[in-house]
């Protein structure tokens, strides 16, 4: 999925990309839980820092608006 998309993305000229997270059958656990699984610790630590970096890409995103717009938008999560 990730060798396809990204082509895709750079010929329409995305300004930044991340990457991709992948998981193994064996890092999610299905358990008779209502929340419908658990992660394994290290899967979990991935995804944290996968959405740490979204995050952060966001806020440079905001940032370069928030000039262009005199300093009037504000990212609340």
């Amino acid at each position: 999925m990730d060798y396809a998309l990204k082509p895709v993305l750079s010929a329409l000229k995305s300004q930044e990309v991340l990457h991709g997270i992948f998981a193994i059958d064996t890092q999610i656990s299905y358990g008779d839980n209502e929340e419908g699984g658990t992660l394994d610790e290290i899967l979990t630590e991935r995804l944290h820092e996968g959405l740490e970096h979204f995050y952060h890409g966001l806020q440079r995103r905001l940032q370069a608006r928030h000039k262009q717009a005199g300093g009037h938008l504000q990212l609340a999560l």
